[in-house]
């Protein structure tokens, strides 16, 4: 299939059949015509240039991999912690906009939690380092 790419043309086309074409044009991210015959998508792969040639997997890629399949992950490598960080930006982005009674409820909230885990967030200045 990958000597096929390089050579599909609109005159050796007959050698490709429909799937290999349509895989061919998802491989270039082909914005496929509504006629789906094979000379429109031949001609769409023709458009469109080819994907660049992906990056090797690296030793370095794998010791990733490795250490966020594990058991003690990162709270800021989950979804959780993207998510718990944008929630944070976002009520210290509009705090103004509280009233009273909730800017009094997060503030109690706040300094209860800054009281009971005090020590903890001093080793990690990201406060991001809990685990799973």
């Amino acid at each position: 299939m990958e000597e096929k790419a390089i050579d599909l043309t609109l005159e050796n086309e007959k050698r490709f059949v429909m799937p290999e074409i349509k895989l061919l044009c998802k491989w270039k991210n082909c914005k496929l015509p509504a006629v789906k015959n094979k000379e429109h998508l031949v001609a769409a792969h023709l458009k469109m240039p080819r994907p660049p040639t992906p990056e090797p997997w690296t030793p370095e890629d794998d010791a990733r991999l490795a250490a966020l399949k594990a058991d003690d992950v990162d709270l800021k490598d989950t979804a959780l912690g993207v998510a718990a960080k944008q929630m944070a930006a976002a009520v210290s982005q509009n705090m103004e906009k509280l009233d009273e009674v909730t800017w009094h409820e997060l503030l109690q909230a706040l300094a209860k939690y800054d009281s009971s885990s005090n020590e903890a967030r001093r080793a990690d200045p990201d406060h991001t380092r809990e685990q799973i």
